[in-house]
């Protein structure tokens, strides 16, 4: 059963016109891929061009099922492609008589690996963001809790002791944030106007 993804207006223009150049590519003749990959290993270049025009099909397939995950589905497909090439030369320098279907199963899994490795560092980021928009929350929070309790705006060293942060990790957080939130500035100037 066929899951149809949610895909953004970006990426189903994207899906459009890589399908439209999918269409140009010459369709395979019987048999073709596996001449192609016997060329392949005895170093053939026009070889190794078709098979990657072969494999486009193939790379947008895998790329549609793992789209929605989080990553673009053009940023998918161009880790596919360059997985793809580098499979082929690979399998150029490394296989004077692989089976078709040896070859076929190694450059399917580079291009299937390089997606899911992308996802993965993905999600990495992801949770690594995750940590700093929950440290801007509880700063945005101590802000607002401080500059009420003293009727003027805190400094990073008041917010710092606070939150019980140290004040650089304080301070590169409200960098991060931009200006969204408000705190006096910097160390020396806070003591003017006593």
């Amino acid at each position: 059963m066929q899951t149809t993804v949610q895909l953004s207006e970006e990426e189903e223009n994207f899906c459009r016109s890589y399908r439209e150049d999918l269409d140009a590519v010459q369709p395979e003749a019987p048999g073709e891929k596996k001449a192609l990959f016997a060329k392949l290993s005895q170093g053939d270049t026009l070889a190794k061009g078709r098979l990657t025009e072969l494999y486009l099909a193939t790379v947008l397939e895998t790329a549609m099922e793992y789209a929605g995950q989080g990553v673009m589905l053009s940023d998918l497909v161009q880790e596919g492609n360059i997985a793809l090439m580098l499979s082929l030369e690979s399998l150029n320098a490394e296989s004077p008589d692989m089976g078709q279907d040896v070859c076929e199963e190694q450059v399917c899994a580079a291009i299937r690996s390089s997606m899911q490795e992308t996802l993965e560092e993905q999600e990495l980021l992801k949770s690594a963001n995750d940590t700093i928009v929950t440290k801007v929350n509880l700063i945005s929070q101590g802000v607002s809790n401080l500059t009420e309790e003293l009727d003027r705006k805190v400094t990073v060293e008041e917010l710092a002791a606070y939150l019980n942060m140290p004040e650089d990790e304080v301070a590169d957080i409200l960098r991060l944030a931009g200006e969204g939130i408000e705190v006096e500035g910097n160390h020396h100037d806070h003591h003017h106007g006593h």
